[in-house]
């Protein structure tokens, strides 16, 4: 029986990418990406973290490939500290099978997500945030 739950520690800065939920076989969660932020405690601005996210097929020797940078920023948004959110695609050969990335924050931090200036940003009425990928 698998574990329901793995730990996992990241430092402060970190940014964790996790693919969807595997029913079958590890290729079910392949068509959607949560991003996972974990901004130094709050009180933090200017606070913030980098990925790079490289995806390819997994199963055959193509040598096509999609380079993807993450990156999170806290910052203020009203007066209040907001987690900035953005994504950069350095090279796009490898079509993508998701077309949303999803971030989120821990449990019990209660900072906004908000997404960068010029992305397509899509809400939840659970409130998760995605920013809509322009390949």
């Amino acid at each position: 029986m698998p574990l329901a739950r793995t730990l996992v520690l990241v430092r402060g800065g970190g940014i964790l990418v996790l693919g969807g939920h595997c029913t079958k076989n590890i290729y079910d969660g392949t068509k959607e990406r949560h991003v996972l932020v974990f901004p130094t405690s709050l009180s933090s601005a200017g606070s913030s973290g980098r990925f790079t996210l490289i995806e390819d097929d997994g199963l055959t020797n193509s040598t096509a490939y999609t380079q993807i940078e993450l990156s999170f920023a806290v910052v203020q948004v009203g007066g209040e500290e907001a987690v900035q959110v953005d994504y950069e695609i350095i090279h796009g050969a490898f079509e993508l099978p998701y077309e949303v990335l999803w971030w989120e924050l821990p449990q019990r931090d209660l900072r906004r997500i908000v997404g960068a200036a010029g992305k397509e940003v899509l809400q939840t009425a659970e409130g998760a945030v995605g920013l809509k990928m322009k390949v």
